[in-house]
C-alpha cells in the first residue's frame, strides 16, 4: 500500500470513530483533521468534504463485508460451521450496531444515497437461505429475528467490545443455539452453487 493510501485509511479511520463518538452532524472536518494530525485542506484534497468522507467510510464497510463473503462461500465447511459463521458475518458486519449508527447517520442527512449501505446483505441473506433446508423462507427470518435480539441485547456504550473475536463468537454461538431450540425440525443443508452470492 503507497504512502498516500495508508494515510487515507487512517484518515477515516479517525473520521468513522468521531462519527461514532459525537455524531456525524457534531462533527467538523477541522476536528477530524486535528485528530488525525494534517490539515484540513488534505483531506478536502485527498478525499473531499465530511459527506464524500461518510460514503468513503461505508464503500470501505462494504468491500470488507463483500470480501470476508466470499472467503466463507469458498471454505469447506459443513452446514453447522457454515451457519455459525454467517452469524459471525451478520454480526460483525450487516447488524454491527457501529454500522447501525453510521446508517441513520446517513438517512439523517439526506444529502447521500442511502441504498448501496444495505447491499450486502441481501448478499447474506442469499447464502444464508442456501444454507437453511427445506428451503422454507420462515427458517431464514426466525434466523434473522434471533441475531437482531442478540444485537439488541448490545448497548452504545458496549459496541468497542461486541465485535471483538471472542465475543463475537459467543453472541454467534447464542443465536444459532436460540434458532435451533427455535426450529429443531430445520435441516441444514449447504445448496450448491454459492459462487452468486459473491456477484453484485
Amino acid at each position: 500500500m503507497s504512502q498516500q493510501g495508508g494515510r487515507n485509511l487512517h484518515l477515516l479511520a479517525v473520521a468513522e470513530r468521531l462519527f461514532l463518538d459525537k455524531g456525524f452532524h457534531h462533527v467538523s472536518l477541522a476536528l477530524v483533521a486535528s485528530s488525525a494530525g494534517v490539515a484540513t485542506r488534505t483531506i478536502y484534497s485527498s478525499l473531499g468534504n465530511k459527506r464524500a468522507l461518510l460514503e468513503l467510510i461505508f464503500e470501505r464497510r462494504r468491500d470488507a463485508s463483500a470480501a470476508a463473503l466470499a472467503a466463507l462461500a469458498a471454505e469447506p465447511l459443513s452446514p453447522g460451521q457454515l451457519l455459525y459463521r454467517l452469524a459471525e458475518h451478520a454480526l460483525q458486519h450487516e447488524l454491527s450496531p457501529c454500522l447501525e449508527l453510521l446508517h441513520a447517520d446517513l438517512l439523517a442527512a439526506r444529502d447521500a444515497d442511502a441504498r448501496p449501505a444495505r447491499r450486502d446483505k441481501s448478499r447474506w441473506r442469499l447464502l444464508l437461505e442456501h444454507t437453511l433446508e427445506p428451503a422454507h423462507p420462515a427458517y431464514a427470518d426466525v434466523f434473522v429475528t434471533c441475531l437482531m435480539c442478540e444485537r439488541d441485547t448490545t448497548s452504545i456504550a458496549q459496541r468497542d467490545d461486541c465485535c471483538k473475536a471472542g465475543t463475537l463468537a459467543a453472541r454467534a454461538r447464542r443465536a444459532v443455539a436460540h434458532f435451533m431450540e427455535l426450529s429443531p425440525d430445520a435441516t441444514l443443508h449447504v445448496k450448491p452453487p454459492l459462487l452468486p452470492v459473491a456477484s453484485s
